[in-house]
């Protein structure tokens, strides 16, 4: 039987984290001297680390103000720390230059990261070859496009990370289109391994289009059901082009789960009620995070929240 439609219910639920457990991530992972200067994380972004922490994976719908790229860089950093030699960091070319100008040397007076950089943007083919060959620990910056080049996957292997960091991963959605998605998760099959995938417009239609990424990132923890034939019998009930779905459909159990885990929450026995139970599902299973979310929760659509009125200074959590 599918995990996804018995042992799916017995997943644990994730608990914000308390006050006090906050204040303690705090202190525990900014710098003495940024913390006294009044440096703090934003709470999405602790739960987002703490999340790497507790499985090794992230599967985060973090939306844009929410300082993502601030929790890819203190993640490499824990990775490390635990023995992780390599990493890749897959990014849009675009965010290169200040990825690498201001952003990681702005960081690194906030939070600890000691890391050694190597950047494959700019780089022609041979060098790029040689880096990747190089065996040498530390970051890997990874532009997708290099990704869609024809030694993309080459390099890839050449480097043999042991976590990828997908940066605005909705550049990996729709496993069927993506030449770039197919390169990397055939690496994924063969290597296995840690993913951490981080976007604020993950899909804006169907469940299919991260199914492999949340699956990659938390095995046999995703919310979503391990085969994917079953996982395309709730995409036909919850997805975006969704019209109708039955009181007998592939996400009553769901319903169900939910009213058990959720009693203050209305949820109902139709179309609304089967995406209100999934994004109740979704948003609670460890490894998982979202800084907010569309009415419609099923397919993931993330609406960018405005920072205003909680001590989001400049100086905060870029």
């Amino acid at each position: 039987t599918d995990r996804g439609v018995t042992g799916l219910w017995a997943l644990p639920i994730r608990s914000p984290m308390s006050e006090e457990d906050l204040e303690a991530f705090q202190r525990t992972h900014i710098l003495a001297r940024a913390y006294d200067d009044g440096f703090r994380f934003w709470r999405i972004q602790a739960e987002a680390i703490r999340a790497y922490e507790e499985t090794g994976g992230l599967f985060g719908a973090i939306g844009v103000g929410w300082g993502k790229t601030l929790i890819t860089q203190v993640i490499a950093d824990l990775a490390r720390r635990k023995g992780i030699r390599k990493i890749v960091l897959l990014v849009p070319p675009e965010v290169v230059p200040q990825l690498v100008q201001i952003d990681f040397p702005s960081a690194s007076t906030k939070v600890p990261l000691s890391y050694q950089l190597h950047v494959l943007a700019g780089r022609n083919k041979r060098d790029r070859k040689t880096i990747c060959s190089s065996n040498r620990s530390g970051l890997y910056v990874f532009p997708y496009s290099l990704l869609s080049q024809p030694d993309g996957e080459d390099n890839l292997r050449r480097i043999d990370p042991k976590l990828v960091i997908c940066d605005e991963a909705h550049n990996l959605a729709n496993l069927t289109r993506s030449a770039r998605a197919r390169r990397l998760m055939a690496f994924v099959a063969d290597n296995e391994p840690e993913g951490v995938c981080v976007s604020g417009t993950m899909t804006g239609k169907s469940i299919m289009d991260y199914y492999h990424l949340i699956k990659w990132c938390l095995g046999t923890s995703s919310p979503l059901p391990n085969t994917k034939h079953v996982a395309n019998e709730w995409a036909e009930a919850i997805d975006s082009t969704a019209i109708v779905a039955s009181r007998s459909g592939p996400l009553a159990p769901l319903v169900k789960w939910a009213k058990a885990n959720y009693p203050k929450e209305e949820v109902t026995e139709d179309l609304a009620g089967f995406r209100k139970a999934y994004k109740l599902r979704l948003r609670s299973t460890p490894g998982v995070v979202s800084s907010g979310d569309a009415s419609v929760g099923a397919s993931l659509i993330i609406h960018n929240s405005p920072v205003n009125g909680d001590g989001g200074d400049a100086d905060r959590a870029g």
